[in-house]
């Protein structure tokens, strides 16, 4: 469809009054192409899309029901005082603050979330305050596990242990503790077995010393039930 534009401003921009303004001058154009007499000279084309789009457009307000609108609750007296003129003035200063605040509010938007963004990238959040609902369940859910470690507890009489916060978790005893700290010692456990694995393979000249060797003499076992 045409684009319709009247004293530089579009069919939105404009106020009630440039609207009418608008209909009336093409109503006086199309009045005076008809009264033109017939000539042998080609057709006029119609801009039938231009003719469209003002038919499709929002039903233009009329000043005198624009008038009993906004002066029903005020004295007749007084409200013959208000002209015309005074109400598009207003109109126009309130459409141009209503944009104002709108594009306001799109910043005040981006900000909040350009700064968020920034925050988190700078580690000024707390990660429990990132995590999410669904996360935060997950994590307290209750689990199972077991654990072994390297040597099964030699020069400790079987009772060698993990300790998070204080609370020892004993190679071969069962425990029942939220899924955070299920995956807190299975993350101390996982980097013990590593740190032997690296130990053990220094003499992987020696017989039997080879990675291959030792992994296949290793069977490290962390047991997680839900």
């Amino acid at each position: 469809m045409a684009k319709i534009v009247f004293d530089g401003l579009t069919w939105a921009e404009m106020s009630r009054t440039q609207q009418i303004e608008y209909m009336r001058l093409k109503k006086r154009e199309k009045a005076a192409a008809r009264a033109k007499p017939v000539t042998a000279e080609p057709a006029v084309t119609v801009d039938v899309e231009e003719v469209i789009v003002v038919e499709d457009a929002a039903p233009v307000e009329s000043r005198e029901d624009r008038r009993a609108r906004l002066l029903a609750g005020v004295d007749a007296a007084v409200a013959d005082l208000i002209t015309d003129d005074e109400i598009d003035a207003i109109e126009a200063t309130e459409r141009d603050a209503a944009r104002a605040e709108r594009k306001k509010q799109a910043l005040a938007t981006v900000k909040a979330t350009l700064r968020q963004e920034q925050r988190v990238d700078f580690d000024l959040i707390s990660p429990d305050v990132l995590r999410s609902a669904e996360e935060k369940k997950r994590l307290m859910e209750p689990v199972r596990f077991k654990l072994d470690l390297p040597g099964d507890g030699a020069g400790h009489n079987g009772r060698n242990s993990i300790k998070v916060n204080g609370f020892p978790f004993v190679v071969g005893v069962t425990y029942v503790r939220p899924r955070a700290v299920a995956d807190t010692v299975k993350d101390i456990w996982y980097r013990a077995w590593l740190n032997e694995m690296t130990f053990r393979t220094l003499d992987q000249q020696r017989r039997g010393g080879s990675a291959k060797e030792v992994l296949a003499r290793m069977n490290p076992r962390f047991e997680v039930a839900a």
